[in-house]
């Protein structure tokens, strides 16, 4: 071979091998883009699980702090605040229905009353202002008829429901 011909050659495999490394750059930036996407997607994903998850558990909240409006005896409501064995007495005052979205939220006003210790008045206030299952709105304590730590109490508050 002659020089010109080693040149040309030589110019010739140069230029193959930039061609080579330019498809190869232009693969590997295709494949990064591609990457990325799925990144992105798998994290979006990622998110919709995290927020699914957490719809779940509200729905589970919401499920637990509300009443279901197709039983919603008095004793079904008393079961729902744990005060079927209980000596207050229960009564609804007012029902009400406000649509919110797509649903009716089922509105109670109600009243409990009844006669016990009076620490047992204070826990009775606490566990029902702890359950979240109803919103106290009025608490009234009086001295009971004669002597000890005897008290009679009224609850006045709101109570909320969904047809489930």
């Amino acid at each position: 071979m002659t020089r010109t011909g080693t040149r040309r050659m030589w110019i010739l495999i140069i230029c193959i091998l930039l061609l080579g490394a330019f498809f190869t750059m232009r693969k590997a930036q295709s494949l990064q883009v591609e990457i990325a996407a799925a990144e992105a997607k798998r994290d979006q994903l990622n998110r919709d699980l995290r927020a699914g998850n957490l719809f779940s558990a509200a729905l589970a909240d919401l499920d637990n702090f509300t009443i279901d409006e197709n039983q919603s005896t008095t004793l079904d409501i008393l079961r729902h605040l744990n005060l079927e064995e209980s000596t207050m007495k229960y009564e609804t005052r007012a029902r009400s229905i406000k649509p919110i979205g797509g649903t009716d939220l089922h509105i109670r006003r109600f009243g409990l009353s009844g006669s016990m210790s009076y620490a047992g008045a204070l826990n009775q206030i606490d566990w029902l202002h702890s359950t979240n299952k109803v919103v106290i709105e009025r608490v009234v304590m009086t001295p009971g008829q004669g002597f000890g730590d005897v008290v009679s109490l009224r609850i006045e508050g709101t109570l909320y429901g969904l047809k489930k």
